[in-house]
């Protein structure tokens, strides 16, 4: 994953904690700063699209078409992950995708 792919509240997971962190930070050398509450051993991983997930991100029974062609776009053009989602709703609206808790 290069830093170029992602956005500033980009939402990965931590591979131990099981914790949604997001990104907070790109860096010029290509560090990522992660909006991380706690210290010790993390490591951010991205977040694998799947039904749960888009339903968290609000993609309801009313959007059903939208949501399969968009699990299922095969790669490696496909959107494989919930920032590679975030990243191409905010380039179609101009919006941000939000959590349905």
């Amino acid at each position: 994953m290069k830093v170029t792919d992602l956005r500033i509240g980009n939402l990965f997971i931590d591979k131990y904690s099981k914790k949604i962190i997001p990104v907070l930070e790109l860096l010029r050398n290509g560090n990522i700063i992660f909006d991380i509450e706690y210290f010790g051993i993390w490591q951010a991983e991205p977040i694998p699209l799947t039904e749960n997930w888009i339903e968290k991100l609000k993609f309801d029974h009313n959007h059903w078409a939208t949501k399969w062609i968009l699990y299922d776009m095969p790669t490696p053009t496909g959107i494989k992950y919930v920032h590679q989602l975030q990243n191409l709703y905010f380039a179609l609206t101009g919006e941000e995708l939000t959590i349905n808790n």
